[in-house]
């Protein structure tokens, strides 16, 4: 890497890279520095005006680095394949798979990719995992795999297994009465006249949905895409690689293709630029592919409709665009997302066609560039506070517990306020949001998500306060920050007794005995809405904590479960 390049920082926080701007451009002059981050911020009134400002001072500073090419080595593929082969011998399924999907990313020819698939067709055989398998061994045998009767023998002992029920999430639970106007909601709530304001219509039972919500685009974290469609973000094994860049891999044909017609084709080229100098954050994955979805549909955005009260749709930019920060930037944030947009802006430039398309019949290629610029930069500013964080329920020996993988851009879901107390949950069948009621919530009632995780059960109140406050977020205040709730958990023998199962501790009731056993977890399900019926209003004292988060373990594993 360039030693004179401004990304060198972007590994670093944020304010860190609009230092390291300044520093390169105005050096000691601290007046100077002040002058220029009001002047960008207050002064210059359009975002795409900022941007060009900015882009101008990279280039002529010589700021922009050589930037990285992604390329395919088999050498590299084969090493990834051996470390999937001594990981499987070591009995390490999970491992083998992770190497083997590397070795796949970066597999220039066909003989490694057959040889990769077919060992992976080893691991599903062992594992019992009969669609992957059968999956495996054609794609092996297409490659060119040159031991055809062993492909074939595999084929015959796995096909003589029943399938297995390798269902990650339940079939995704239906609305009954759906919004006349909001796409993704129940006639029992309605938006605010605020607009950042849900409320109940009707009481809402505990466990009715609320809302079921697919995300206007997704992204998985670096760490995950060995495990996560590219494109739609769902757990997969056995992932099929794009042609053309390492950084890519797909849960099959179909993901494949509509990544490439709807956005791929163009962050194809940059993803490992973007990886290579840090810059690879999920939110600017997001907000990218936010920005080039919009951009499709150029021609609609100067006619974008705000007004709530009409219809509200999950599947269309339109509302994403009026999802604004819930708190104003920082001058220096916002120069930070300013050189993002602008290197963003330099590599499509230099690295695609995206900016040369035939652009005559909607708009001139000036305004689509400027176009372009404004919604990115308006997305980067945005995605870190409306982004939603996308789980699954880990069940594993090292692991029982939700983790995190990946974001999702909703338009409906944000504009639910925050609570420590929460009246809402969410829980994910792949990307689609299911929203439950967790208490009862009374007609005319604001319904409250945990936006940021911190419950009041979790941390304590001025913990929870110093967290907002360091995030630049608004203060809480829900009833449990008023009046400073502190949880207790009740009488675990009691709720046990009411249950009709042997007296044992909380942990081992969630991670053991209800686990993943979705029978089990329709079972007690009832019981346990009916028991916390008769204690909520006593909440955060008597039985209503540990019941609620019963309940919403139960919701949670009826979504995306990781078992491997």
């Amino acid at each position: 890497m360039a030693t004179n390049t401004v990304f060198q920082a972007l590994d670093t926080e944020t304010n860190r890279l609009a230092q390291y701007f300044l520093n390169r451009i105005y050096e000691d002059n601290s007046a100077e520095r002040k002058h220029f981050l009001s002047w960008l911020k207050h002064d210059v009134k359009e975002l795409h005006d900022k941007v060009n400002i900015v882009h101008k001072k990279l280039l002529m500073n010589q700021m922009f680095p050589n930037f990285a090419i992604d390329t395919k080595n088999d050498i590299i593929a084969a090493d990834y394949r051996n470390k999937g082969n001594d990981q499987f011998q070591l009995g390490n399924s999970l491992e083998a798979v992770e190497h083997y999907n590397n070795c796949i990313a970066m597999a220039k020819s066909k003989e490694i990719l057959a040889l990769a698939y077919a060992d992976r067709s080893e691991v599903f055989f062992t594992l019992c995992m009969r669609k992957e398998c059968l999956e495996e061994i054609e794609r092996a045998l297409a490659s060119g795999y040159p031991d055809e009767v062993q492909m074939a023998g595999r084929r015959e002992r796995i096909q003589q297994l029943q399938e297995s029920a390798n269902n990650y999430y339940e079939e995704v639970p239906e609305i009954i009465a759906k919004h006349p106007t909001i796409q993704s909601a129940s006639d029992c709530v309605r938006i605010g006249e605020s607009g950042r304001c849900v409320v109940a219509t009707r009481d809402i039972d505990i466990g009715e949905v609320i809302a079921v919500e697919k995300p206007y685009t997704s992204a998985v974290f670096p760490n995950d895409n060995l495990f996560y469609c590219h494109h739609c973000s769902k757990l997969c094994y056995n992932m099929i690689a794009c042609e053309h860049c390492t950084q890519a891999l797909f849960c099959g044909k179909e993901c494949k293709q509509k990544s490439l017609d709807l956005y791929h084709r163009y962050e194809c080229p940059i993803l490992f630029a973007l990886n290579e100098y840090k810059a690879n954050d999920t939110t600017l994955l997001v907000a990218l592919r936010v920005a080039l979805l919009a951009l499709n549909d150029c021609f609609m955005l100067n006619t974008f409709e705000g007004d709530h009260r009409k219809v509200y749709r999950s599947d269309r930019y339109n509302e994403i665009h009026f999802l604004r920060p819930t708190s104003e930037p920082s001058e220096l944030d916002l120069l930070h997302e300013t050189v993002l947009t602008a290197f963003v802006y330099e590599l499509l430039w230099a690295k695609t066609s995206y900016f040369h398309r035939v652009t005559s019949l909607w708009c001139h290629q000036d305004d689509f560039r400027n176009k372009f610029k404004e919604v990115m930069l308006q997305q980067l500013l945005s995605t870190k506070f409306n982004a939603v964080k996308i789980y699954d329920y880990v069940h594993n020996p090292k692991l029982n517990e939700t983790d995190n993988y990946g974001f999702g851009m909703y338009s409906f879901f944000p504009l639910f306020a925050h609570s420590c107390c929460a009246n809402v949950m969410k829980s994910y069948h792949g990307t689609t949001m299911v929203l439950r009621a967790l208490n009862t919530i009374k007609k005319g009632h604001q319904c409250f998500v945990n936006r940021y995780g911190l419950r009041y059960d979790a941390f304590t109140e001025p913990v929870r306060s110093h967290m907002l406050l360091v995030s630049r977020l608004p203060p809480c205040e829900c009833k449990a920050c008023r009046e400073r709730w502190i949880p207790h958990l009740g009488n675990l023998p009691q709720i046990c007794e009411q249950l009709g199962i042997e007296n044992m501790e909380f942990e081992h009731i969630i991670k053991r005995f209800i686990g993943i056993d979705l029978d089990v977890a329709k079972e007690y399900l009832p019981r346990l809405i009916a028991m916390l019926k008769e204690c909520e209003e006593a909440e955060p004292l008597g039985n209503a904590l540990i019941l609620k988060r019963m309940i919403a373990h139960c919701y949670a594993i009826f979504g995306n479960k990781r078992m491997l």
